[in-house]
């Protein structure tokens, strides 16, 4: 007989592909794209005639995929492409004329500026009257980056990890780095020359605000320098603000946004797409699913917190439960942190704490890389902080010196899956039998 904690992280397993299957960047793009006769198409209910050039730029971890999914598409319609991605996501099958240039995530490198500074180049030599196919996913913020002027990539770079080991979620994330920069908060679209834009996004944020979306390179823009101000504030960081970036903030007069005539936006794959797969996964294998109401934001301790206890009063009757969202983490301790590992090892620790060993629980980025620790998450159960503490391992050690990552791979807790190819934030499952 299958042991009973195996047979829980399978069906986990499977409700993951399932959600990664349903939110796969290239058939989300293919499903945008309608060949018509005479070499016409259609992109996003948008009619291109023959004569109009097609050309095509994604920028990334979706990147690669949502460009083939353009070439698959449409072959010879496309015109010129350019791909910036993560690193480790070069992909074959894509044509000669398709650029692909690659930098670091999350914190940028000397690549992403360059790289940048070589797409505007790219840009700049399309045609007027052409349409330009920007395809956005999570991840552009840290790949598509030039500073403006004054501010060098030390300060980029210092300006990223503060906030990210301060906690800062997309929003915040988003609000200081777009202005800052050369090509965020709409500033990439207005260095092409196309008239019309079409902005195909895979959304990595919750809610689907396309202003925050790799920090909206290609919309109108909503956060303003005080909005940055705030965000430095509220985090305690101020202090160690570089002084050109202090500077600029406090500077910062940027021209008015002028609104494209003919540009289109439409999201093609989100976080609720791949929780509802994940979800009708589980009701196949036979579990009877409930939707977690804990937010989707916030603390990654408090919220595994949240979720063990909400688990612990479920009825009999329910035998899964199914969230989505992306939790943030202050690091504090030595350890590398990782929103989804942190999550993990707390739930290990709560339901060792309730005597609930009949729950597997899992919290997982779909991307395929939480943060700082290239594991998408990790797998855990009743079992695991007694399994931890027979290796040497205290669990409240570890989570205080945010450390959850070595806790987890010392008994095989982690979910290894390399890059996926998408990125709709993170998935949070538990399932019992």
């Amino acid at each position: 007989m299958p042991n009973k904690v195996n047979v829980q992280r399978d069906a986990i397993v499977r409700a993951f592909a399932a959600a990664l299957r349903a939110a796969d960047p290239m058939w989300a793009v293919r499903d945008q794209l309608t060949p018509g006769p005479d070499n016409a198409v259609e992109i996003a209910e948008m009619p291109i005639p023959a004569e109009t050039a097609i050309e095509a730029v994604a920028i990334g971890k979706a990147a690669p995929r949502m460009m083939l999914g353009v070439v698959d598409a449409l072959g010879d319609r496309l015109g010129r492409g350019y791909v910036l991605a993560k690193d480790g996501q070069t992909l074959d099958g894509l044509p000669d004329s398709v650029v692909q240039a690659f930098a670091a995530h999350p914190i940028l490198d000397q690549r992403s500026l360059s790289a940048t500074a070589d797409l505007i180049d790219w840009l700049e030599a399309s045609p007027r009257e052409g349409v330009m196919l920007c395809l956005i996913s999570g991840g552009a913020s840290a790949l598509l980056e030039l500073p403006v002027q004054g501010v060098s990539l030390q300060d980029l770079q210092s300006v990223t990890r503060m906030l990210l080991n301060a906690g800062a979620d997309i929003y915040q994330l988003n609000a200081v780095r777009s202005q800052i920069s050369q090509v965020k908060g709409g500033r990439l679209r207005g260095r092409i020359p196309s008239t019309t834009v079409i902005n195909l996004i895979v959304s990595d944020v919750l809610g689907n605000d396309i202003s925050v979306i790799a920090s909206g390179p290609t919309v109108r823009p909503v956060s303003t320098s005080p909005d940055a101000l705030a965000v430095i504030e509220s985090l305690g960081v101020a202090r160690h603000l570089p002084p050109a970036v202090r500077d600029v903030l406090h500077d910062s007069c940027r021209e008015p946004w002028q609104e494209p005539d003919h540009d289109r936006t439409v999201i093609i794959a989100d976080n609720e797409l791949a929780t509802s797969a994940a979800e009708t996964s589980l009701w196949a294998s036979g579990f009877k699913v409930e939707r977690c109401p804990v937010p989707g934001t916030g603390e990654a301790s408090d919220r595994a917190r949240d979720w063990t206890g909400w688990l612990e009063c479920l009825p009999g009757e329910v035998t899964a439960a199914i969230g989505g969202g992306e939790y943030t983490v202050e690091v504090t301790g030595t350890g590398v942190g990782g929103r989804n590992t942190e999550f993990a090892l707390v739930a290990a620790i709560e339901l060792d704490r309730l005597a609930m060993t009949d729950w597997t629980v899992t919290s997982l980025a779909t991307d395929g890389d939480d943060a700082m620790t290239a594991v998408a998450g990790g797998i855990i159960d009743g079992s695991s902080a007694r399994l931890m503490a027979g290796e040497g391992i205290s669990a409240l050690a570890a989570l205080a010196n945010n450390d959850s990552l070595a806790a987890l791979e010392a008994i095989g807790a982690v979910h290894v899956t390399g890059p996926t190819g998408t990125n709709v934030n993170d998935l949070y499952l538990a399932v019992r039998s």
